[in-house]
């Protein structure tokens, strides 16, 4: 099975504000973004054949719906929700709660979010239906926190290396699980 990551293009947010589970809107270049994306993704897989999942979030849902009108979401592929510090500046979100999130943001939930492991475990949970399936390709549109927790799945690594890995806007990833095992293709393709 191959199972292609995308995450969503560019957005419209400043530079330095913590958004996840925010649904904020796409950058002003969205539609030439998504149109190059797409041209992508066309030239590793049979779009009208793969079966298309894609996060809730409407930057999500719009390069979805210009790949397929034949794609389902699902919530399990949603970002990290940051929760109280959701569309807040990094530099203003207080110390005392921030430092002890960066030194293990594996286990230590955002005050009224959640972990990374928390998003891993979801987004894996997932991940463990799609392959009992006999899907030849999968399409998921989501987010970067999320295509880094399963490309360490498939990589082995673990969740503290998850930010060792560069995930663009618009990149495509690619994963092929095979026999119970493995195998990374590209990566911020």
């Amino acid at each position: 099975m191959e199972i292609f990551l995308i995450r969503h293009t560019s957005v419209g947010v400043q530079k330095g504000i913590c958004y996840g589970k925010s649904d904020v809107a796409l950058n002003h270049t969205a539609v030439e973004e998504i149109e190059n994306t797409t041209q992508r993704l066309l030239k590793h897989c049979n779009v009208d054949e793969a079966k298309i999942w894609s996060s809730p979030a409407s930057r999500c849902v719009q390069l979805a719906q210009h790949i397929t009108d034949n794609f389902q979401t699902e919530e399990r592929l949603w970002e990290m929700n940051f929760g109280d510090w959701e569309m807040q500046s990094w530099a203003e979100i207080k110390r005392e709660e921030s430092d002890p999130w960066m030194a293990d943001f594996v286990n230590i939930n955002t005050p009224n979010g959640e972990s990374f492991l928390e998003l891993s475990n979801r987004a894996n949970q997932f991940l463990d239906e799609i392959i009992t399936q006999d899907f030849k390709q999968v399409v998921l549109v989501n987010h970067s926190a999320t295509i880094r927790t399963l490309l360490c799945r498939a990589l082995d690594l673990d969740l503290k290396n998850a930010f060792r890995m560069d995930i663009d806007y618009g990149s495509i990833s690619k994963i092929v699980y095979k026999n119970g095992f493995w195998t990374v293709k590209f990566i911020n393709h």
